[in-house]
């Protein structure tokens, strides 16, 4: 028997007996206790919170309810609802997790497949979204919101693919003359458009950055002796800002490892007054939060490596992204 079925039948027990004549103090005790809420009266709670507009005590009064361990049923239902007030805070992680929560009871539920997708293109995972805007559409074909959503992610990947390609052809001669021609000056020259595209969008980034693959070559030029000065700073800063990107940084942290970071690449290319001893700011904040990420490791990781993870910014679409929720109910 689970704890709402419990409180339920406890609270039958406990209204029988004040009906049954108790003296005022205890008539006044069992009341206060007959006061206490069970899951479905938390939800009702919460959908009309809902539909009043208080996003927040809905998903207050939905966590509450789901503390009570709920029958299956039931819990779907409220991971369902409190989907729909966090995805009208913007808390689109927690629906995310909700609808997911929800379509572990029901993998063809389309209102938990529809928030979801909302909230996976808020956190920039096009592809997640589409798969789940798809799966949404085979269920409710005539769905306009959903419709919608699917023509809005097509149109938003095929603008990306178009850039990607764009850029990784930028970057690709940029790489060419940077790290395979002879002339100092053109070389430079490269390593600051490569600058230039990677500061430029995080499409430019992930062009320039390779999977990591460059890495090896703008270190190669940082270490060796046969680049100049001018060169070695311009490979610095590509670094730099490529690790911007915490995902790129925590990369880069496995590749080399913390102690090879920390002593610096080769310290004399450094340039002491001009970048300082220590690697690019943008890293030292990552090996400061990788340090201290490896002591909460999985067991048995070895000195230096880390447990990727990215927290994507859901950029600056506004509230017409998530359009068609207005018009759902719990």
């Amino acid at each position: 028997m689970t704890l709402a079925q419990i409180l339920s039948q406890f609270k039958f027990v406990l209204e029988s007996l004040v009906l049954q004549g108790l003296n005022l103090a205890n008539r006044s005790f069992f009341c206060a206790l007959m006061s206490v809420s069970t899951p479905d009266d938390l939800r009702e709670s919460g959908n009309e919170a809902l539909k009043a507009g208080d996003h927040l005590k809905a998903a207050e009064d939905y966590t509450s309810a789901l503390q009570l361990d709920p029958e299956p049923k039931l819990r779907a239902t409220l991971y369902r609802n409190r989907s729909l007030a966090r995805l009208k805070l913007e808390e689109y992680e927690g629906c995310e997790g909700d609808c997911t929560k929800a379509l572990e009871f029901d993998g063809a539920d389309s209102k938990s497949l529809y928030r979801r997708a909302l909230s996976r293109e808020q956190l920039d995972n096009i592809k997640g979204a589409f798969e789940d805007a798809r799966e949404a559409n085979r269920l409710q074909p005539k769905d306009k919101n959903v419709l919608d959503l699917l023509e809005r992610l097509l149109k938003t990947n095929a603008e990306r693919q178009k850039k990607l390609q764009s850029a990784e052809h930028k970057a690709e001669e940029m790489r060419k003359v940077a790290f395979d021609k002879a002339d100092d000056e053109q070389q430079l020259k490269a390593l600051n458009n490569l600058l230039v595209l990677a500061r430029d969008s995080e499409t430019g980034a992930v062009s320039v950055w390779q999977n990591g693959v460059v890495i090896a070559r703008l270190l190669r030029i940082v270490e060796e002796k046969s680049f100049n000065d001018e060169q070695a700073i311009a490979a610095i800063r590509v670094i730099d800002e490529l690790c911007r990107s915490h995902k790129r940084a925590i990369k880069l942290i496995e590749m080399l490892g913390i102690p090879k970071l920390t002593r610096g690449h080769a310290r004399e290319r450094f340039l002491p007054g001009r970048l300082g001893n220590r690697p690019p700011a943008p890293l030292q904040r990552h090996l400061a939060h990788g340090s201290h990420e490896k002591h909460q490791a999985r067991p048995g990781m070895v000195r230096g490596e880390q447990d990727p993870h990215h927290s994507p910014d859901p950029g600056a679409r506004g509230d017409a992204h998530v359009a068609g929720v207005q018009r759902q109910g719990p």
